[in-house]
This record gives structure tokens, C-alpha cells and sequence, in this order.
């Protein structure tokens, strides 16, 4: 039996805090900067690290996210992977930059994942988070286009916002 949930098929929803949360549509420059990125992190990423592209971070029963680009160890389920192995999460805002750098900055935060990125494709730079503390995060800074980073588990795997765009 199928429960009416006013939700057409095809729209995405994420659970958050208990909640089912309708996603916006992705945008274009959304859509390039995710893949572009996932394509650079499995080029760049050692054997012993995946990057998965809108796959659902199961965190507890009540919050699952489907961030766009999660980096963690190979060869781990993803329904048995702990928050604390993923060594980082992207979320790429087009439309959803408070959302990103407000409530799924302190989730992710609150959970331990070990490292956070919001690309904002409007600007375009990145926000870095860095050292969970609690609900909020010790190290935060904004990176520009040209400046290359890298995640702090896998220093050889450093990219530039500018390249991403291509």
C-alpha cells in the first residue's frame, strides 16, 4: 500500500531531524561542479578511499542526508559506515547555501564527520570546516576559486574551484 505523501515521483526528499525535506531541483552549475569534482577526486583519491556522489549518509535513525560528494574507506557499506570514518563531505550550493552552511553544517558537526565542504557556485568559492566540536566547528574558512585545497586526510588530492567549472 502506498501512502499519499504529496510528493511527485522523480522529487527528491531527504530525512533531517525527523523530517522529510523536499530538495530543490539541481541547477546546471550544481551539476558540473558535483561531477567535475567527483571525477578529479577518483582520479586524484588513493586506492584505499571511495567518493560516492549523492549517496545517503545514514547517521541515525532520524537524519539521512544524501550529501553530494562523500569521500570514506573502500571496501565499507555504506549502511555500516560510522560518521566518524567519512573523511569528507561536499555539498554544492546553488540554492541552498544557508541550508548547507547553517543546519547540515552543525549535523555534520554533531555527527563527527571528520572533515565538511560547501562549494557556492554563485561566488564561486568554498567553505571549509575542519575539527568537529560538538555541534559546531573549530577551523572555518572560505577558499577562493584559485586557491587549491585538498582534504585534510589525503593532502595529494588537492583541486581548484576554478578548474571545477570547466
Amino acid at each position: 500500500m502506498r501512502r499519499d505523501t504529496g510528493v511527485d515521483d522523480g522529487e527528491r526528499l531527504e530525512l533531517i531531524d525527523g523530517d522529510l525535506v523536499l530538495m530543490p531541483s539541481k541547477l546546471n552549475r550544481h551539476e558540473v561542479f558535483k561531477n567535475h569534482l567527483a571525477r578529479a577526486f577518483h582520479r586524484l583519491l588513493p586506492a584505499d578511499a571511495e567518493a560516492w556522489v549523492q549517496s545517503t549518509l545514514y547517521l541515525r535513525p532520524k537524519d539521512a542526508p544524501d550529501p553530494d560528494v562523500m569521500v570514506f574507506p573502500t571496501g565499507r557499506s555504506i549502511e555500516e559506515l560510522a560518521p566518524q570514518e567519512v573523511h569528507l563531505v561536499v555539498e554544492v550550493a546553488d540554492t541552498t547555501l544557508r541550508r548547507d552552511l547553517g543546519v547540515r553544517a552543525t549535523l555534520y558537526a554533531r555527527f563527527q564527520v571528520q572533515e565538511y565542504w560547501v562549494i557556492d557556485v554563485q561566488a564561486p568559492r568554498l567553505f571549509v570546516h575542519r575539527r568537529p566540536s560538538g555541534e559546531v566547528w573549530a577551523d572555518i574558512r572560505a577558499i577562493g576559486p584559485d586557491e587549491p585545497i585538498a582534504p585534510l586526510a589525503f593532502p595529494e588530492a588537492a583541486i581548484r574551484l576554478a578548474d571545477l567549472e570547466r
